[in-house]
Protein backbone atom coordinates (compact mmCIF):
# COMPACT_ATOMS: atom_id res chain seq x y z
CA UNK A 1 0.00 0.00 0.00
CA UNK A 2 2.95 2.34 0.57
CA UNK A 3 4.31 2.19 -3.01
CA UNK A 4 0.78 2.36 -4.40
CA UNK A 5 -0.28 5.47 -2.43
CA UNK A 6 3.05 7.12 -3.16
CA UNK A 7 2.81 6.66 -6.93
CA UNK A 8 -0.92 7.38 -7.18
CA UNK A 9 -0.95 10.87 -5.58
CA UNK A 10 2.35 11.80 -7.21
CA UNK A 11 1.56 10.53 -10.71
CA UNK A 12 -2.24 10.57 -10.58
CA UNK A 13 -2.52 14.10 -9.18
CA UNK A 14 -0.49 16.37 -11.48
CA UNK A 15 -0.50 13.85 -14.33
CA UNK A 16 -4.23 13.14 -14.24
CA UNK A 17 -5.13 16.82 -14.56
CA UNK A 18 -3.00 17.61 -17.66
CA UNK A 19 -3.91 14.23 -19.19
CA UNK A 20 -7.65 14.97 -18.93
CA UNK A 21 -7.15 18.34 -20.63
CA UNK A 22 -5.05 16.70 -23.32
CA UNK A 23 -7.76 14.12 -24.01
CA UNK A 24 -10.17 16.99 -24.61
CA UNK A 25 -7.66 18.84 -26.77
CA UNK A 26 -6.42 15.61 -28.44
CA UNK A 27 -2.79 16.55 -27.74
CA UNK A 28 0.12 14.10 -27.49
CA UNK A 29 1.44 13.13 -24.03
CA UNK A 30 4.81 14.66 -24.99
CA UNK A 31 3.20 18.09 -25.50
CA UNK A 32 1.68 17.84 -22.02
CA UNK A 33 5.18 17.98 -20.51
CA UNK A 34 5.91 21.10 -22.55
CA UNK A 35 2.59 22.71 -21.63
CA UNK A 36 2.91 22.03 -17.90
CA UNK A 37 6.41 23.57 -17.55
CA UNK A 38 5.44 26.36 -19.94
CA UNK A 39 2.67 27.49 -17.59
CA UNK A 40 5.12 27.45 -14.69
CA UNK A 41 7.76 29.33 -16.69
CA UNK A 42 5.37 32.07 -17.81
CA UNK A 43 4.46 33.19 -14.27
CA UNK A 44 8.08 32.67 -13.22
CA UNK A 45 9.37 35.13 -15.84
CA UNK A 46 7.40 38.18 -14.58
CA UNK A 47 8.17 37.11 -11.02
CA UNK A 48 11.90 37.24 -11.75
Amino acid sequence: MEPRGRRVPAAAGPELRPEELVTHQQIDPRKVGEIVPAAVVQPAFPRS
